[in-house]
């Protein structure tokens, strides 16, 4: 399966209960609850054993590509809030599949980092391609857009 095809497919909604996995995640430490069995659980008794509230890269990726429509030129930064600190792994994965299969080249822009173990590096910026508008457009399209196509 091609990597847009994984994109379309992925899921972009956030599950019910995905703040409180995160919530309790945090909490479980403090509350002396460190066994993963503690952590399944807490996935039981919230109903969360579909792993809909899971993040991967193809995951990430749509969520990028939907909110990089509207932003123009986009960084890291950016996908840190477009995404919820639950996801952070997926980023610096995300951004590179995007990237290697032609949908962001790099926009010559740099930032300084926000993620706290960066401290403060550069970071480059990118910009979506035709094919990544074309992906985007049909993911999310904007008001009007789908009376237009047809």
């Amino acid at each position: 399966m091609q990597f847009a095809d994984r994109v379309r497919a992925a899921d972009n909604r956030v599950a019910e209960g995905e703040a409180a996995v995160t919530v309790a995640g945090r909490a479980m430490p403090r509350a002396g609850l460190t066994a993963a069995g503690d952590a399944a659980d807490l996935i039981a008794i919230l109903g969360l054993e579909d792993a809909t509230w899971r993040w991967d890269t193809d995951r990430a990726a749509r969520i990028i590509l939907e909110k990089a429509r509207h932003a123009g030129e986009f960084s890291a930064n950016d996908a840190r809030t477009w995404l919820p600190p639950r996801a952070e792994h997926c980023i610096a994965g995300a951004f590179r599949a995007l990237y290697l299969t032609g949908l962001t080249v790099p926009a010559g822009g740099t930032r300084k980092s926000t993620a706290p173990r960066a401290r403060g590096s550069l970071i480059r910026c990118y910009a979506l391609t035709v094919a990544g508008e074309r992906l985007a457009a049909e993911l999310a399209p904007m008001p009007g857009e789908a009376a237009a196509a047809a």
